[in-house]
């Protein structure tokens, strides 16, 4: 009976072992992100139809553990970005007229200038999907914007959310921008308008490692 328990358990171990993926049950895996692929794009939009004008910062800092996560969840809280608004160059849109005229009359008249700055707070969900808070200070002032996000299975990351920008004081900067902007931000309904709203899109490869 004995050498019939025995047998039996070694079979059993034998299954269990032949089972995929049951060797790297107990692996541990961390989470990390690729500094070189962080970007955080933005679209604007002009007319009455809301043509989406798309654009970026071409430096982006970020301050935390970037490479030690136990999930994507734990990464991302408490991650901080911060964008140094002192120079023209760090607006892009593909048009260099364009991004001048957005950096001397919208960008350059925030307060307390030269930062922009995003503090990541209460994140929730798993690996693949979920969302969280983004503390955004500008214009000396500071609100929390919802922003959603997914991982896919090569690591991209990508959180989108939306704010208005007269929530941050800069109806005036807005205002001075679309007086600059009115021919060529009106449509084909002869109405020339700027829109408030902007949406964010953060962008990262989220690697995983296991070990």
């Amino acid at each position: 009976m004995k050498t019939l328990i025995t047998s039996f358990l070694n079979l059993a171990l034998v299954s269990v072992l032949l089972i995929p993926g049951a060797a790297h049950a107990n692996l541990e895996c961390k989470y990390s992100i690729d500094q070189n692929t962080v970007e955080i794009d933005w679209t604007a939009y002009k007319t009455s139809q809301k043509v989406g004008v798309q654009g970026s910062f071409t430096e982006v800092t970020l301050f935390g553990d970037i490479n030690n996560g136990f999930s994507v969840a734990a990464l991302l809280g408490g991650l901080e970005a911060e964008i140094n608004m002192n120079k023209k160059e760090i607006v892009k849109t593909g048009n260099p007229a364009r991004d001048q005229t957005l950096y001397e009359h919208f960008f350059s008249l925030f307060k307390k200038r030269p930062l922009i700055n995003g503090v990541i707070k209460k994140v929730n969900g798993n690996n693949l999907s979920g969302d969280f808070l983004l503390n955004l200070s500008m214009n000396k002032k500071t609100l929390a914007v919802p922003m959603t996000y997914t991982r896919d299975d090569q690591g991209k990351f990508i959180a989108k959310g939306g704010m208005d920008v007269n929530d941050f004081g800069l109806s005036g900067a807005l205002a001075n921008l679309h007086q600059v902007c009115e021919a060529l931000h009106k449509g084909p309904d002869g109405i020339s308008k700027t829109w408030p709203l902007v949406e964010i899109k953060l962008v990262a490869t989220i690697n995983k490692t296991c070990k």
